[in-house]
C-alpha cells in the first residue's frame, strides 16, 4: 500500500493511540496485501485491506484464535439502537486515496464512538459464550447469508 494510504491510517488511528493506549502491534504491507494490528489492554483491532476494502476484526488480547467482525459487534451490541455503526467501504468514491481514507476515519471513528462497550465486550470473561450469541444474531438477522446454518 502507499505511504500516503498508511499515514492516512495512522493519523486515523491517533485518537485511538493518544486517548485509549492503543499501540501498533503488527504490520505486515507488501504488494498484494496490507495488515495491521492495534491493541489495547483488552483487545486488538486488525485491518487487512482487500482489493479496495478493509475488513476489521477485533479480538480479545492474547486470543487471536476467536475475533468479530467490528460492525457485528456494534450491531449485536446495539441491538436496541436505531444509531448503530454499519460497514461502509466507499466504493462510490473513485479517487483510491479517498477511499482508503474514508474508510479509515470511518472505522477508528466507530471504535472510538463505542469503546466502553466494545472493551466491555472483551474484559467480560465469558466472552467466548457471547462470541457464539453474536454469530446466532446474525444468522437470525441475515438468514439468506448463511444458508440453512
Amino acid at each position: 500500500m502507499e505511504q500516503k494510504s498508511i499515514n492516512n491510517l495512522y493519523d486515523s488511528f491517533s485518537n485511538l493511540i493518544r486517548v485509549y493506549g492503543f499501540s501498533k502491534l503488527k504490520e505486515v504491507n507488501d504488494q498484494e496485501s496490507y495488515l495491521i494490528d492495534y491493541g489495547s489492554d483488552n483487545f486488538v483491532i486488525e485491518l487487512e485491506k482487500y482489493r479496495r476494502e478493509f475488513y476489521v476484526i477485533l479480538f480479545k488480547t492474547g486470543h487471536n484464535d476467536s475475533g468479530v467482525n467490528l460492525f457485528n459487534l456494534l450491531s449485536y451490541l446495539n441491538q436496541d439502537s436505531t444509531d448503530t455503526p454499519t460497514s461502509n467501504y466507499f466504493k462510490e468514491e473513485k479517487d483510491l486515496e479517498e477511499s482508503y481514507k474514508k474508510q479509515f476515519n470511518h472505522i477508528s471513528n466507530a471504535v472510538y464512538d463505542n469503546f466502553d462497550k466494545i472493551n466491555d465486550f472483551f474484559a467480560n470473561e465469558n466472552y467466548k459464550t457471547k462470541l457464539v450469541e453474536i454469530r446466532q444474531f446474525m444468522v437470525k438477522k441475515y438468514p439468506g447469508l448463511f444458508g440453512g446454518i
